[in-house]
């Protein structure tokens, strides 16, 4: 049996791919490939690569930095309104 990764036809890029698509970040995405592929020799760079691709074939897929910015205003928006000295 060959690879560690449980679905058999999922490569390397495959698996990139769906966890870009995902919304992952880039060491997101490196991460979950190095996890089920522990002897891949996969970079950050190998990662950028296949996210570069995607939008150059017409996929609406947004960079890693576009990424974190959503999180982050995401996050802005879920903090409460009142200040936590004044809520108590």
């Amino acid at each position: 049996m060959e690879g560690t990764n449980k679905r058999r036809n999922l490569g390397i890029g495959k698996l990139a791919q769906q966890a870009i698509r995902s919304g992952m970040t880039n060491e997101e995405t490196l991460l979950a490939v190095l996890a089920a592929f522990p002897d891949a020799r996969t970079t950050v760079g190998c990662i950028r690569w296949y996210r570069n691709r995607m939008r150059k074939r017409g996929e609406d897929v947004p960079t890693s930095r576009e990424v974190v910015a959503n999180r982050r205003a995401l996050l802005k928006q879920k903090k409460p309104s009142i200040p936590l000295a004044q809520a108590a």
